[in-house]
Order: C-alpha cells, then sequence, then structure tokens
C-alpha cells in the first residue's frame, strides 16, 4: 500500500473516531429510547412481564456501555488533539479538540439519561398495568 492510500486510511479512521465520540451517546440513547418504548408495548400486549424486566435492564445496559465508548473515544480525541488553550491552537486540531471533548460532555449526559430512563422504571415501577 502506498503511503498516500496509508495516509488517507488513517485520516478516515480518525474521522470515524472523531464522529462516534460525537454522535455515539446520542445514537445510543435514541436506539434505546425507540427500542424500550417497542419491547415494552409488544411485553405487555403478549403478557410476559416478568421477562420484560430483564429485557428492558439488558437493553439499557448495552446501550448505556455504547455511550460510555463513546465517551472514551471522544476522550482520546480530545487528548490527542489538545494542545493548550482552545484559541490558541490552529483551527482543524482546535476544532478537533472542540468535537472530541463535547463527545464526553455528551457522553455523560446520555449516559445518565439512559440509565434512569430504563432502570429506574424496570426496578421501580410496574412495568404493565
Amino acid at each position: 500500500m502506498s503511503n498516500m492510500a496509508q495516509s488517507a486510511s488513517g485520516r478516515g479512521r480518525r474521522s470515524v473516531r472523531l464522529w462516534f465520540g460525537f454522535l455515539g451517546a446520542p445514537a445510543a440513547w435514541t436506539v434505546h429510547l425507540l427500542t424500550s418504548y417497542t419491547v415494552h408495548a409488544l411485553g405487555c400486549r403478549a403478557g410476559v412481564g416478568s421477562a420484560l424486566r430483564w429485557w428492558l435492564i439488558g437493553l439499557t445496559l448495552v446501550c448505556a456501555a455504547v455511550a460510555t465508548a463513546a465517551g472514551v473515544v471522544g476522550y482520546g480525541t480530545w487528548r490527542r488533539t489538545h494542545q493548550g488553550p482552545l484559541g490558541a491552537q490552529s483551527p482543524p486540531a482546535g476544532a478537533a479538540a472542540f468535537v472530541g471533548l463535547a463527545g464526553v460532555l455528551l457522553s455523560a449526559v446520555f449516559v445518565l439519561g439512559i440509565l434512569l430512563g430504563g432502570l429506574v422504571p424496570a426496578i421501580a415501577l410496574p412495568l404493565c398495568r
């Protein structure tokens, strides 16, 4: 493989990591929200309330893990591109550092939202009435 192809491949992987770190947690929350509502509705209709509780807990933990992984990737991006105050960096490095740090903050908020939106109802509330 030529140096140019290796360089393009490396940029592509960095771009995927950058965007996963930024959008991975909101995507995990969206998947969790839509899937949990669907599983809940179908499970209550089918009358499998006890198994439903474990499905929702499992779904919540998997989505929270994906959102946490996105935060870790965002942190890695921020650490790799952060070179002092954000205003003192060159524009591409400053933008990547900002997106990485924003990914860390978004991940924290969305992990909390996933856990509160999934574990509290599954553990503390009656699922099917």
